[in-house]
């Protein structure tokens, strides 16, 4: 069920209730009046990702790309001794 905040307009508490989406008979549960407002929310998706940091499968592929770039260069270092 979802979660909705209220606002009492009586006495200022604000509360977190889950009920349907179709349940409109709500009362303040400090004070009981049916005075209150639907705080509206913003339903934003996280994921657990922080702004600003690469994804992991990113971080990944770098790692992956800059060995990869490493043993190119060892292979040449190695071959050029060998000669």
């Amino acid at each position: 069920m979802p979660l909705y905040v209220y606002q009492c307009q009586d006495c200022e508490h604000k509360f977190e209730v889950r009920h349907s989406m179709n349940y409109d008979d709500q009362v303040c549960v400090s004070c009981q009046s049916k005075n209150i407002f639907k705080i509206p929310s913003i339903n934003v998706i996280n994921n657990n990702k922080t702004v600003g940091q690469p994804r992991a499968g990113k971080v990944v592929d770098k790692y992956i790309s800059d060995t990869k770039e490493d043993i190119k260069r060892e292979k040449k270092k190695l071959s050029s001794r060998e000669l």
